[in-house]
């Protein structure tokens, strides 16, 4: 267990679960060592030869993604863990290792670097952005972007397949219908415009279904794809936009294919159409 003293202006922590630590003999775990281990909320972990009850869980941001040190590549919730004390608790401590964190407020960052190299003895120096237990969070996040983008795009063209396909076959069992309708003085946009409907209604009501289905299991399924990191307290946002999107862009797509299709039998003449 990594021991930290309660921190205030950099890489605070969050008590997502029970009471602040105060007291002396108090401390708070991450939940997922906490667990991993039998430890719930109001039992005792010893720690250098002192009980200490546990008062709640935490998380602190740089350490979301649960790594012992940066050359680790996957978390060991059973095997470490972060714990949160009191001032007091942790001047009982014999030679603690030290921790410093900077939040640069300017771009100096190579100053400061020069600044501790050569009046101070640093063991190592990590920027947030090469920190994995920060930095991975945000490229899990992006990566989960980056694959709903690519899936809805092979999803597009597989049901703009289907529907060539579907389409295709209903026009030509009713090609000589559709050469009578010509013959009688219909429009080929009229036409087309009917056989339009059966996309449009497989794309508006798929998109509806689709975002409807999204908002109730949004929750679950971020937890599921974000197991690996500690339980980070959140709320849902919704992005208007995107579901507007979402729900105009397919059926876009769906109609212009439906439409391509039909205008591809209708340059046909009537008499040919109604030859069959």
């Amino acid at each position: 267990v990594r021991v930290f003293q309660k921190t205030e202006k950099v890489n605070r922590y969050v008590v997502t679960e029970g009471q602040d630590a105060d007291g002396a003999d108090e401390i708070l775990l991450t939940e997922n060592f906490a667990k991993e281990n039998g430890y719930d909320i109001g039992d005792s972990i010893e720690i250098e030869g002192d009980e200490y009850r546990i008062t709640g869980y935490c998380i602190r941001g740089d350490y979301v993604y649960m790594l012992e040190n940066g050359q680790e590549t996957y978390v060991n919730n059973k095997g470490f863990g972060l714990a949160i004390v009191s001032k007091e608790a942790f001047d009982k401590f014999d030679n603690p290792g030290l921790y410093y964190s900077i939040r640069y407020g300017e771009d100096n960052v190579q100053e400061v670097r020069k600044c501790l190299h050569d009046e101070y003895d640093m063991t190592s120096y990590t920027a947030d952005y090469a920190n994995t237990r920060i930095k991975y969070t945000e490229v899990q996040g992006e990566n989960y972007s980056s694959m709903g983008v690519m899936i809805s795009a092979v999803l597009f063209v597989l049901i703009m397949l289907i529907i060539t396909l579907t389409l295709g076959r209903t026009l030509k069992r009713e090609q000589k219908q559709i050469g009578v309708l010509m013959a009688l003085g219909y429009r080929k946009r009229e036409i087309a415009a009917h056989y339009m409907k059966f996309a449009a209604v497989p794309g508006i009501a798929g998109s509806l279904l689709g975002i409807a289905a999204g908002i109730p299991f949004a929750r679950g399924y971020t937890y599921m794809t974000f197991t690996d990191f500690e339980p980070v307290p959140y709320e849902m946002a919704y992005n208007t936009a995107s579901m507007l999107a979402g729900l105009l862009i397919p059926t876009v797509l769906y109609v212009l294919t439906a439409y391509f299709v039909v205008m591809k039998m209708l340059r046909n003449p009537s008499k040919e159409l109604l030859r069959g």
